[in-house]
């Protein structure tokens, strides 16, 4: 069981937290570019700074909301004597 999981909240919430991380961790490197959907605005070298530090953090947190860190009770009674 994930943490999404374990708190209830929907799948689709969890990806768009990982797409928002993931765009957050791209911002610094392509400041000022327009992708047609959306443009990422100008930053600038102080909050670029602070994105390319905070970003990946972000996104590792974001990718993790996703991994399986809790057991399922259940499945590892039956695993165990089924």
């Amino acid at each position: 069981m994930s943490l999404l999981q374990f708190l209830y909240c929907p799948e689709e919430f969890g990806v768009v937290l990982l797409t928002f991380s993931f765009i957050l961790f791209l911002s610094p490197y392509f400041s000022g570019c327009d992708f047609g959907i959306f443009k990422i605005p100008e930053f600038t070298q102080k909050l670029k700074k602070r994105l390319q530090f905070i970003g990946p953090i972000i996104l590792i947190l974001s990718i993790a909301l996703h991994y399986p860190f809790f057991n399922n009770e259940e499945e590892n009674f039956w695993r165990i004597f089924g």
